[in-house]
């Protein structure tokens, strides 16, 4: 995949990663992913780090609420919002070793459990 017209190979913080234009389509990709989750994603760094340009195509807008759940309070006009998302990076595992190779570290922890309790 010969991308002359780039100055440096490409990383997951190029042009070619986050598009800045909504609604407008790149002109070409080598690597269309399917899905932005931990997978997804992973996909498209380790393709747009050798190299290739990655478009990730989702069903739902993406952001730090990627994975929520909203739930309607019960005579009330809110809601409370779930974190749905990757539990598994909480205690370490394989999601923390993807993540590292990516050259993110997470700064997230085991949430506190100690004197809570949860009521549905």
């Amino acid at each position: 995949m010969d991308h002359s017209d780039d100055d440096h190979p490409a990383t997951p913080t190029d042009r070619d990663w986050h598009h800045e234009e909504p609604g407008r389509w790149p002109d070409r990709a080598d690597v269309v992913v399917i899905g932005a989750g931990l997978a997804g994603l992973t996909a498209a760094a380790a393709a747009t780090r050798a190299g290739a340009r990655a478009v990730v195509l989702d069903a739902h807008s993406g952001g730090g609420r990627a994975a929520v759940r909203r739930v309607a309070l019960s005579g009330t006009s809110g809601a409370a919002v779930f974190n749905d998302g990757p539990r598994a990076l909480y205690l370490g595992g394989p999601g923390h070793e993807v993540l590292r190779r990516l050259g993110i570290r997470p700064r997230g922890h085991k949430p506190p459990t100690r004197g809570s309790r949860v009521s549905l």
